[in-house]
């Protein structure tokens, strides 16, 4: 039963293994896809700010040239321009609020996701666990008979509650 019973758990390990990597491969590609989405939406973004910032350097190069021609005073100028400075301003900084909210909310959605993974990879260590800790009991049985057999599934028995113990305490982080 030794060489039997390697062969399955090498059979349930390669499963677990390329679920677990399909799982992994899943995830991998729903975080990049919301990275790839974050990106897209700070690039535009970051153009509507830069076309911002033109139509800003023009109000005030259209006011500066309204002065020199005498069309609006000194004091209607730096009103003018103060105002101009207050709206844009206020314009970026709800463009850079804008921006972090969007960063904190693909990061709420990849700290999920990563929560998932950690989850799935832990059941799938404690099924492996269990899978080895049955596996040399029946082993045990095979090599050392009923009495000795008996003896070592009381140890592996305890043995594997103590691994999988121990992988279910841990926490995500």
């Amino acid at each position: 039963i030794g060489e039997i019973g390697d062969k399955i758990y090498e059979k349930l390990s390669d499963y677990s293994s390329q679920i677990s990597d399909i799982f992994n491969g899943v995830i991998d590609g729903q975080m990049e896809q919301i990275d790839h989405e974050l990106d897209v939406y700070n690039k535009q973004k970051d153009e509507e700010i830069e076309k911002e910032d033109e139509r800003y350097n023009e109000r005030i190069a259209n006011l500066e040239s309204q002065k020199e021609q005498g069309i609006i005073t000194d004091d209607e100028y730096q009103a003018n321009k103060l105002a101009l400075e207050q709206a844009h301003d206020d314009y970026l900084k709800s463009a850079e609020k804008e921006k972090e909210a969007r960063e904190t909310e693909a990061l709420k959605k990849k700290n999920a996701l990563a929560k998932k993974q950690f989850f799935a990879e832990q059941a799938n260590a404690i099924a492996n666990t269990v899978i080895q800790g049955l596996l040399a009991i029946v082993k045990g049985f095979a090599e050392l008979g009923p009495i000795g057999g008996a003896v070592n599934a009381g140890i592996q028995t305890a043995l594997t509650a103590a691994s999988v113990a121990t992988i279910a305490s841990q926490k995500y982080v």
